[in-house]
């Protein structure tokens, strides 16, 4: 359990994209409000529909990406630019400062 536990504080930085979401949407020509309004239901959405009994994540995606579209585009952006590995290495950063920490508590 204390292994699990060490992970978790990692997963809140989704929150961390809330800030480059709003920004873009305003540099698009979105008002503040209307670019975190947006961000937050996207994230909260997902969140919905991820929590349904028997959810897959990859499934959801699939879902909403359509051929050749605007969210398929975003995806391939993001994984160009190592967005995933990314977040793999800030969730890895997190995961063993919270081991550091329960080793440093006893």
């Amino acid at each position: 359990m204390r292994c699990l536990l060490s992970a978790v504080p990692a997963l809140p930085t989704l929150s961390t994209w809330r800030r480059p979401w709003r920004r873009r949407g305003r540099s698009l020509g979105l008002d503040r409000e209307l670019s975190l309004l947006l961000a937050r239901e996207t994230v909260a959405g997902a969140g919905l529909m991820l929590a349904e009994p028997g959810a897959d994540p990859a499934a959801l995606r699939k879902a909403v990406t359509s051929p050749n579209g605007t969210t398929e585009r975003a995806i391939a952006t993001f994984d160009e630019q190592g967005i995933p590995a990314i977040i793999a290495a800030g969730a890895r950063a997190a995961a063993n400062r919270a081991a550091e920490i329960t080793r440093q508590l006893g």
